[in-house]
């Protein structure tokens, strides 16, 4: 699957960009991409890589799966949404 934003195709990020993107761990990451078969990545020599708007709509597509909340986004354990203050 190739992502597109504006006709042009997405660029590859690294394992970081991604967690910090998604305020998941590298625990988080490895699991998904060893546990997954459909986890979204690009296996590259000595390293993965990955287009952030696939992983997000992976988590997207697996709820229960990945235990994010309702509104579809990873959280930080001490991270404050706007909607609850």
């Amino acid at each position: 699957m190739q992502s597109q934003i504006f006709g042009v195709e997405e660029p590859l990020v690294t394992k970081k960009v991604i967690m910090e993107a998604l305020n998941i761990t590298d625990g988080t990451l490895n699991y998904w991409s060893r546990m997954f078969p459909d986890f979204p990545l690009v296996r590259l020599p000595g390293s993965n890589r990955y287009r952030r708007t696939e992983v997000e709509a992976w988590i997207a597509s697996h709820p229960k799966r990945v235990g994010h909340n309702k509104r579809g986004l990873v959280q930080k354990k001490n991270e404050v949404q706007p909607d609850t203050i």
